[in-house]
């Protein structure tokens, strides 16, 4: 049994020291959960979207724990800007759209593209997939998508109002489970995507969750997560605006050009 004081930091996602104090000195006993107090903290002062990181450690000892958060404005609404054309279908008015050279933010239907893409899948699919698969079909079971979560670069423009690691974490968790990433495995091999949902060893292949194309004079820029929908999802919100804030500036300009044809086979 410890009596033991807690002392705990709020450290934004430069590490540095936002808020502290200490809970009260309290028994813990060596066995199941403890409580061992409430931590409250303002956030008035944070005025974008950011990722805090709760540190607990005991005074005299300093063995301590972290635990990450992410924390979005208050009130926040879904960006809508005249100079981006939301669609959620590849339609000959978005293919006019592109050949104008205007910019598409596109949100594809699962039933459009069900034959071109895989489920979303939070968790890490296990080391064996297709013994998995096996068991499901028979015991007459869903089989699993198989991914093995996302990988993408924090540092791309578009993430500048969306922290993220370069990992699956607990903020992409809605956003990932309405989400159906399409099969890019006709693009060239040097193409990657923003977001890139990592697929399984006995399957692999390339899939987008999030990824451009620069498409005639247009620039197409495609999220296969249903955020569009996701009103009620800050997390959903505060990227979806990321999204926008990106496309609105000069920092979306993408290199990898496809042309209609080619367009056409992945969103059949």
């Amino acid at each position: 049994i410890l009596d033991e004081a807690l002392i705990w930091k709020i450290l934004d996602i430069n590490g540095e020291n936002i808020h502290e104090g200490e809970l009260p000195k309290i028994r813990i006993p060596n066995k199941g959960l403890t409580d061992a107090g409430e931590i409250l903290f303002p956030l008035g002062s944070l005025k974008s979207s950011d990722k805090l990181r709760i540190t607990l450690s005991l005074k005299s000892s300093g063995y301590s724990n972290s635990y990450s958060i992410w924390v979005y404005p208050a009130r926040l609404t879904a960006k809508t800007n005249g100079d981006i054309f939301v669609a959620s279908r590849l339609s000959n008015d978005v293919l006019a759209k592109l050949r104008d050279g205007e910019k598409v933010l596109l949100f594809p239907k699962y039933a459009d593209v069900k034959n071109n893409s895989v489920g979303g899948l939070f968790i890490p699919e296990f080391w064996n997939y297709g013994m998995f698969k096996g068991i499901s079909e028979w015991v007459k079971k869903p089989v699993s998508p198989g991914t093995l979560g996302i990988l993408t670069d924090p540092e791309h423009p578009i993430f500048n109002s969306f922290p993220t690691d370069f990992h699956t974490n607990w903020q992409w968790f809605s956003i990932i489970k309405a989400s159906n990433p399409l099969i890019l495995n006709k693009t060239d091999k040097e193409f990657r995507p923003i977001v890139q949902t990592i697929d399984n060893l006995e399957r692999n292949y390339k899939l987008g969750l999030i990824f451009e194309f620069a498409v005639g004079n247009g620039k197409l820029l495609v999220c296969m997560s249903r955020l569009d929908e996701m009103t009620g999802k800050p997390e959903a919100v505060a990227l979806y605006n990321s999204i926008m804030n990106y496309m609105l500036s000069e920092s979306f300009n993408p290199s990898y050009s496809v042309d209609e044809k080619l367009l056409k086979e992945l969103f059949k």
